[in-house]
């Protein structure tokens, strides 16, 4: 898969504790949109269950309106990942779904900037944050409305090339995508992976999608 399909990219990251906006880029972190758009989300993350549902509205609702979705995409990110990342990734996933075509566009500009980790991998890599936060673009994009062909290169290219931890949520999302496509690559995957994680979890999504 070339890497030129996912560096396809027209937006900058605008999240300044990941570090994956350019350094010369103005901050959107002291905006008053992203200051409220923040505690919206800080809301959903300590809601009680039954809350939840509504909470989640409100802040897809912010993001779709949002001028910024890069930014507010990075500030969430930053919310339920780096700062929560116990419960917050699946509430970033649960949100990120309904935008598909920026997270696509949020991980291009991400990959940039992450691509040397990935390039120099040691044999045993410890965990890196970076891999939550694909974690959850990539179970986002996976689970979107977003055609399959609009995913593949996302998902087909983080699996050939990620960290094991990436490459096992890049099969994780092609079950959440389904299809013919899915089932193929992930018997593919699981019969040449050089990570254990990996091929139990093209297992998994392979008996879920087969089964």
């Amino acid at each position: 898969m070339s890497s030129g399909l996912l560096l396809d990219t027209r937006a900058p990251v605008r999240s300044k504790r990941m570090h994956v906006k350019p350094p010369d880029h103005p901050s959107q972190t002291g905006s008053a949109g992203l200051v409220f758009f923040r505690h919206l989300v800080q809301q959903l993350i300590r809601s009680h269950h039954r809350d939840r549902a509504a909470l989640r509205k409100v802040v897809i609702e912010r993001l779709r309106m949002s001028r910024d979705p890069m930014g507010y995409i990075g500030e969430l990110l930053d919310q339920c990942v780096v700062d929560n990342r116990s419960e917050g990734m699946d509430i970033a996933v649960d949100v990120l779904t309904h935008f598909g075509g920026q997270v696509i566009e949020y991980a291009r500009e991400f990959w940039r900037k992450d691509v040397k980790r990935w390039e120099a991998q040691p044999p045993h890599p410890r965990h890196h944050i970076h891999d939550d936060i694909w974690y959850v673009l990539l179970r986002a994009a996976g689970a979107s409305n977003l055609d399959i062909l609009q995913k593949i290169p996302m998902l087909s290219y983080c699996a050939a090339d990620g960290t094991p931890v990436v490459r096992e949520a890049s099969v994780r999302a092609l079950g959440d995508m389904g299809g013919k496509i899915a089932v193929r690559l992930a018997r593919r995957l699981g019969g040449s992976d050089a990570s254990p994680m990996v091929r139990e979890a093209a297992a998994e999504v392979l008996d879920d999608l087969e089964g």
